[in-house]
This record gives structure tokens, sequence and C-alpha cells, in this order.
């Protein structure tokens, strides 16, 4: 299980070092390709261009975070990525209707990584800075999941 304290060290870096959230995105294009097309879907052109930068953000995070914890990760296949990708919006279309709180709460039930989750959850959640729309906060939740799943 990758532990707050790890997430809020990766958090911290890019705040102080700004440079370093550039060169894991390129790492992540280099060493997970699938991840990258999937950032860059037609399924995601929807978001807006804040919504897509956060989403950025929070799988850069997830990333980093994964990879200091496990070290070298395998190359996700495309195939296992669509596969996460498929049940976890099944998953979200079962949880009904609700507060975008209670539709999510299912993913957090015996899952290893509520961490990384919970981490994703938070970064959606409306401030002064940033507001994300109900269709972004959930495609922007469900794409964290999958790439949790996948990678760890």
């Amino acid at each position: 299980m990758i532990a707050e304290k790890t997430i809020d060290q990766v958090v911290e870096r890019f705040a102080v070092k700004p440079d370093d959230l550039s060169t894991v995105y390129k790492e992540l294009a280099a060493d997970q390709p699938a991840i990258i097309s999937m950032l860059y879907s037609t399924d995601l052109k929807t978001l807006t261009e804040e919504e897509t930068d956060l989403l950025f953000f929070i799988v850069a995070v997830l990333y980093e975070s994964i990879k200091a914890q496990k070290g070298e990760l395998e190359q996700v296949l495309p195939e296992d990525l669509e596969a996460a990708d498929d049940a976890n919006w099944a998953k979200m279309m079962a949880a009904g209707s609700g507060n975008f709180r209670e539709r999510i709460t299912p993913f957090f039930d015996d899952y290893l990584q509520e961490d990384l989750l919970a981490f994703a959850e938070d970064a959606l959640l409306d401030d002064e800075e940033q507001v994300v729309s109900g269709i972004g906060r959930e495609a922007i939740f469900v794409t964290a999941k999958t790439v949790i799943d996948v990678l760890s």
C-alpha cells in the first residue's frame, strides 16, 4: 500500500520544483504510452483545459508515488488499461444517483490503495482556485482509479 506520506512528498516536490512535473510527464510518456494515449483519448476531450491539467497532475502524482514505492514499473498493456477502465465505469454507473461522494464510496470498499484513491478524491473537491464539473469530476476520478489499478 502506498502511504499518504509518500503521496504528500511527491506533491510537495512538484510544488517546490515545478520543472519536475514536466520531467515526470516525459517519463510517463516514454514508460507508459498506453496511459498517455488514454489521457489524450476522445473520451476525455470533454474536459475543460483546467480539468485536463488537473487530470495530468493527478496521474503524475499517482505515477511517481507508485514508482517511489515499487521501483521500476512494467509497461501497461492497452488491453489491461481498457479492461480496468471498463470495470471502473461499470462500477460508477452501478452506483446510481447521488452526490459525488456517495457514488464513489463503493470504490473504497476493501481497496488496497485507499490513500492513492483518497488523494484523487481530495484533488477533485471544489475549492476557491478550481471548480470541476460533475462530468469532469467523474471522468477524472475513474481515470485516476484506472491508473492506480494498472500500475499497483
